[in-house]
């Protein structure tokens, strides 16, 4: 003689309390679905993404309004005007003398820097929370570089504008591979 609910009215109650929190949600102007009409659902943008992964295995999945704040990387002017002119200015200070050369580099180093960091602020993009700072500690060799006593070959700003692209691609690379392309805070 069995005491207990069995493991069928278990589910049966799960899905009757979340359709139930489905139709509050939808009465109150929250676009809800459950997982198995997730078809029908909506394409998540990256704030939803990151909402939906908070209450993954869940089977309830809300979708709020599309966010206001973007990912600078998203807009072709911003990620422009952020990252693709300050490293087209380094790369044409390649052909400046050296003290010029070496405050191109700074300020397009702390500009991309302030930039990544403004734009995991902004939307959470994953390896913006690292090449930031990454970007802004590369300033060292960079200055290191420029007032070395002994003027240092075209072969040494080669050899730190590799290591800041690599090293930047790498982070890029890992982070959203491991994390994803948005995280949380």
């Amino acid at each position: 003689m069995s005491t207990g609910t069995s493991k069928s009215d278990d589910e049966d109650e799960n899905a009757r309390v979340a359709r139930h929190i489905l139709a509050a949600l939808r009465a109150a102007g929250v676009e809800a679905y459950l997982v198995e009409d997730i078809d029908d659902a909506p394409p998540l943008t990256p704030d939803e993404g990151r909402a939906a992964g908070r209450i993954f295995g869940d089977p309830l999945r809300t979708y709020g309004p599309a966010p206001v704040k973007t990912d600078w990387l998203a807009d072709a002017r911003a990620s422009a005007l952020a990252w693709w002119i300050p490293q087209a200015a380094a790369f044409a200070a390649l052909l400046a003398p050296v003290p010029a050369r070496a405050g191109i580099w700074t300020v397009a180093l702390a500009w991309m820097g302030t930039a990544c960091i403004l734009n995991y602020r902004r939307c959470g993009r994953t390896h913006c929370r690292y090449t930031g700072p990454y970007y802004l500690a590369m300033i060292v060799p960079v200055l290191a570089l420029g007032i070395a006593p002994v003027s240092m070959a075209l072969a040494e700003w080669l050899a730190i504008a590799v290591a800041i692209r690599l090293g930047s691609r790498l982070i890029w690379w890992a982070t959203e591979r491991a994390w994803g392309k948005f995280s949380l805070s």
